[in-house]
């Protein structure tokens, strides 16, 4: 789970950069985060 989140977290920071949406991004990374938490 770690490393899927590592490599969620990298596509949505390159997704950030394209976008230049991060706010958006890291609310969207922070729901990931929350829901990893919860699962383990």
């Amino acid at each position: 789970m770690d490393i899927i989140g590592k490599i969620i977290s990298f596509v949505m920071s390159t997704i950030s950069n394209f976008t230049g949406s991060g706010s958006l991004i890291e609310d969207i990374k922070n729901a990931f985060n929350e829901n990893f938490k919860k699962d383990n």
